[in-house]
Parts: structure tokens; sequence; C-alpha cells
């Protein structure tokens, strides 16, 4: 099975870096709707595997499975990339119990990557995260800490 989203943009390289280090699902897709008219850019399809019975990490926050999710996140800034929405809906734990991060629609290179437009005003954003700002490692570690905080569903 196979899960299929449609967004403006996506980080394809910061998933595929994860999905290598066993802490994304596979990306099986990355593209145009439209594979035979690479005129369409407006909206990429993204294919990516399933994953079953997959828990957020909210509702399993041991401190294995923090440690893991600390070092993906270490992985992806390493490499000068940052995700942007660590949220707990974006942070899945497959049965196997190995930390799958989604949602990498705002993800990239730090000092590129941008926050959209329309920003979630009702969302508890880290200081300096505004419509069209950049992301930064410091907005990734605010949403690491709050993961961890069960009372405070973000």
């Amino acid at each position: 099975m196979y899960v299929v989203k449609f967004t403006p943009r996506y980080s394809a390289e910061a998933h595929r870096l994860l999905a290598a280090a066993n802490c994304a699902p596979d990306l099986v897709y990355c593209g145009s709707p439209y594979p035979d008219f690479a005129g369409y850019t407006r909206m990429q399809m993204v294919v990516t595997e399933y994953v079953p019975s997959g828990l957020t990490m909210w509702e399993v926050a041991r401190k294995p499975l923090r440690d893991k999710l600390r070092e993906a996140v270490s992985l992806l800034h390493s490499q000068g990339m940052v995700h942007g929405e660590l949220r707990w809906p974006n942070v899945l734990v497959n049965r196997e119990g190995d930390i799958r991060l989604i949602d990498f629609d705002w993800a990239g290179l730090e000092g590129v990557a941008l926050y959209p437009d329309d920003l979630a005003e009702d969302v508890p954003w880290p200081v300096g995260a505004k419509p069209g700002a950049l992301i930064t490692k410091d907005h990734d570690t605010y949403w690491l800490e709050r993961l961890f905080k069960p009372r405070e569903r973000v």
C-alpha cells in the first residue's frame, strides 16, 4: 500500500536522506502528476510507502523513541537541512518500533527553506516562525522539546 499526496512543494532530498537512515517511509515518487507533461509545475505528486498501524510520537513517547527521533533530526541538521513541521502528527512509529518522519513539504536547506504564506495562526510556532520566514534548526529543536510534553498536543 502507498500514501499519495499532492503539494505545491516537497523536499525529496530531505525525505530520501531520512528514508535511507530508516527514519522515514520510502519515497516511491516525487514529481509531476503528469510525467509526460514536463511543463506542469503547479503541484507535485508524492508517493510514499504506507506505515501500517502507525502511532504518533505523542502516543508512544518512550525514551528510546525520543532518542531515535533526536538522531533523525540530528542527521537532517548535519546535512544542513531543516524539517520545519516536527509536530506530533508528522512523527509515526511503525510496528517494529522504527521512527517514520513524514510531511516534508516545508523541509529543505537551512537558509533556503521557508514557512508557507498560509501558516496556521492557532499553532504555537517557535519565535521567528511566521509566513514566508526562514525555517531554522532552532525551530526544529523547539518542536522536539514540545513533542515530549504529552499534555501539549501540537
